[in-house]
């Protein structure tokens, strides 16, 4: 029985390759699209990553305390001696002023007072 299945394979593969299939039929050419290249200059552009540091080291250091109302200068550029930095909220400077005025008209007005006894003695 081996045998004959192995007859019988060898003339299902004869069989098989015998045959012939019709041809596919040949596909259309693809479409494509077609541009004209020309040569023109491309703007060579350098960037790099790096880190800078000033020549000269400076220290900002606030002469008095307060709120930051508003920065008078764009981030990054360059400011010149004297260029008005930082604006404070005036708020509390006005009542500091308010509160000087008024200790000192208090003790004007304790002189005069202090001064009317030893008017009156002379």
């Amino acid at each position: 029985m081996v045998t004959r299945v192995a007859v019988f394979g060898f003339f299902a593969l004869f069989a098989a390759g015998c045959s012939k299939e019709a041809p596919e039929a040949q596909r259309p050419a693809p479409v494509v699209t077609v541009m004209t290249v020309t040569p023109q200059p491309i703007p060579y552009i350098v960037s790099f990553v790096a880190q800078t540091e000033s020549s000269r080291q400076v220290d900002i250091v606030a002469r008095v305390s307060g709120f930051l109302d508003r920065i008078a200068y764009p981030e990054g550029e360059l400011v010149k001696e004297g260029q008005l930095l930082f604006q404070l909220d005036p708020k509390p400077f006005e009542a500091q002023l308010d509160a000087a005025r008024g200790e000192t008209l208090s003790q004007q007005a304790r002189h005069t007072t202090a001064a009317r006894p030893a008017t009156r003695g002379r």
